[in-house]
């Protein structure tokens, strides 16, 4: 059933244009998906202040994504990551009003000035 939703937000995605709206980083190899990073566009995209990204989210991606999605995305991140140093995935996400909606994530492997690798920068685009 979430592969089917996925497909559809996937043929979803390919139809429609896309607006950048939301930009985060997480680290690689942490486990909990701390957000390191929270654009204005994210806030507006989630909407909620950055007190919160704290608060109601813990500062933690996996708090972000709805809970019935969970598994398979990050399933599927782990998966992508091992094979590729850039991927694209849709999923949803779940707002602070209680709404959902499905984004797309664009990340890739860069290392930062510590020498850690990270995804960066996680671009979430509404559809």
């Amino acid at each position: 059933m979430i592969r089917q939703r996925l497909h559809a937000g996937l043929v979803l995605a390919a139809a429609q244009p896309q607006v950048l709206v939301g930009r985060g980083e997480r680290r690689l190899g942490q486990p909990d998906f701390e957000l390191r990073f929270v654009s204005d566009g994210m806030l507006r995209l989630l909407r909620c202040s950055r007190e919160e990204i704290t608060v109601r989210y813990g500062n933690n991606w996996k708090n972000i994504v709805h809970p019935d999605d969970l598994a398979f995305t990050v399933a599927h991140l782990d998966e992508q990551r091992k094979i590729q140093p850039e991927y694209r995935l849709s999923y949803r996400i779940q707002r602070a009003d209680g709404s959902s909606c499905w984004v797309m994530e664009s990340s890739r492997l860069t290392v930062n000035a510590d020498g850690i690798p990270e995804y960066v920068p996680m671009h979430l685009t509404l559809f």
